[in-house]
């Protein structure tokens, strides 16, 4: 059985997890008082292999207006199961194809409207 998959940035201010089934995503945002740039989250789900499920993500946050504190996870990402495709958001390889990098950039403009709320 695959175990939850924990990934944090260089300085450890930001710890990602990867559940077990590979269908959502949490991050935490410590209070280490430095400035935390979106690069850094957006890195760290590259490392974890994240190319989907943030806007669904978004929109779930908002429908549950989930506030984003220091020192607690929220949901940074998820992907719905259904009987039709159960594959998850976390992808083993990735290519710089221009649609890869397209979608990079709409996980950065994603990421930023996190933390405008």
């Amino acid at each position: 059985m695959p175990e939850k998959k924990i990934i944090s940035n260089e300085s450890g201010s930001l710890v990602l997890e990867v559940s077990e089934d590979g269908f959502s995503a949490y991050l935490t945002i410590k209070d280490s008082g430095q400035m935390i740039d979106e690069n850094e989250i957006t890195s760290l789900l590259n490392v974890a292999g994240i190319r989907t499920g943030v806007d669904e993500a978004v929109l779930y946050n908002r429908q549950q207006k989930t506030k984003k504190e220091l020192n607690k996870s929220f949901l940074i990402a998820f992907k719905t199961k259904s009987k039709s495709q159960f594959l998850p958001f976390v992808k083993k390889e990735f290519s710089a194809s221009p649609s890869s990098l397209m979608k990079l950039k709409k996980i950065h403009l994603i990421i930023l409207s996190l933390f405008s709320n």
